[in-house]
């Protein structure tokens, strides 16, 4: 756990309190659970949630361009619809 990067939908540099299970990581802000990940027992890895990152396409609609969490969402498999603010594709 240590080792690893794993996302939250929250502003870098919160607060979070993770909880480390033998097949999960789960992620708390004030309490409440906010994200939970596969636990990844490899080290130095980045385990990201594409959705972890919705705010900042709505603010810059370019930015997750060749990034790694939206590699790892397509690795997996995971189909991406994009569409313009006036509905088109």
């Amino acid at each position: 756990m240590r080792t690893n990067f794993y996302s939250v939908p929250l502003k870098p540099g919160s607060i979070v309190e993770a909880r480390v299970y033998s097949c999960t990581v789960e992620f708390r802000h004030h309490g409440s659970q906010i994200a939970s990940h596969e636990r990844c027992y490899s080290r130095l890895q980045k385990i990201f949630d594409l959705e972890h990152y919705l705010d900042v396409l709505d603010r810059k609609p370019g930015a997750l361009r060749g990034s790694t969490p939206l590699a790892q969402w397509r690795a997996q498999g995971r189909g991406l619809r994009v569409t313009t603010r006036s509905g088109s594709r």
